[in-house]
């Protein structure tokens, strides 16, 4: 589903990314981690198409990417939700705007298979921070774009709202299947979510690994303790922390 292919990106007289290649299968979950400022944030827009690579390509269902497209949704951890509409309303927009014959409908099948039915009518402001994300994933799944790009989503969240938050993602990916980007700087979120791991050095970036995590689909709090967890945490850890 996605191909990135020798991708180089420079500002100015700084490099960014320096050659990165890697793939993500349909239906993959593939987190990319690396030490802060290393561009993870800047590789996320370039798979949005909001920037363009100086060098290489990349290939989203095989086309070019060269400017933001419905086959793309963002996720970053500021709510994208309008805060003026109610939460059915927000997740209802895309659908409505695409011509969907009953909008609603289709958000009142999200809001329930996100949790969050009972608060169909709030304000986006009255919600938790854990909610509001809910919301905001619910808003991109309602845009039914095949892949999803999510920059940090939950680096806003406290830690246990944030554990929370990996299970029931993990829960909603299985069920609707897009192909993950997710950017993190958190190796427990990585091996939680991921199927896949990328791993970026330092600035100008290259792929410094790409790891398999198999670690079943059923991963929780109780996985963190689980002996392939830890070594696999222990070799990123490694990878990450200067010589």
């Amino acid at each position: 589903m996605i191909t990135v292919a020798g991708v180089v990106k420079r500002f100015g007289s700084v490099g960014v990314l320096d050659g990165i290649d890697f793939a993500a299968e349909a239906g993959e979950v593939v987190a990319v981690l690396g030490p802060s400022g290393c561009g993870k944030s800047t590789l996320l827009r370039l798979l949005a198409g909001f920037e363009r690579p100086d060098a290489g390509e990349i290939l989203v269902g095989g086309r070019p990417v060269g400017a933001p497209g419905p086959d793309r949704a963002m996720v970053d951890q500021s709510s994208t939700l309008f805060p003026w509409l109610r939460l059915r309303d927000n997740v209802a927009w895309a659908p409505r705007a695409a011509g969907a014959a009953d909008p609603l409908a289709e958000a009142d099948r999200l809001l329930e298979a996100t949790g969050l039915s009972d608060f169909a009518d709030a304000l986006p402001a009255t919600l938790s921070g854990g909610m509001r994300q809910r919301g905001a994933i619910a808003q991109v799944l309602a845009t039914g774009a095949p892949v999803l790009l999510l920059d940090e989503p939950f680096g806003a969240l406290d830690a246990q709202t944030r554990l929370a938050m990996h299970v029931w993602l993990r829960d909603i990916l299985a069920r609707t299947r897009p192909t993950v980007v997710l950017v993190t700087h958190d190796i427990d979120e990585a091996l939680l979510l991921g199927d896949r791991l990328v791993v970026l050095s330092r600035r100008p970036a290259r792929v410094a690994a790409r790891v398999a995590v198999e670690l079943g689909r059923d991963r929780g709090r109780h996985t963190t303790t689980d002996p392939v967890f830890t070594g696999l945490k222990d070799r990123i850890l490694d990878l990450l922390t200067p010589a």
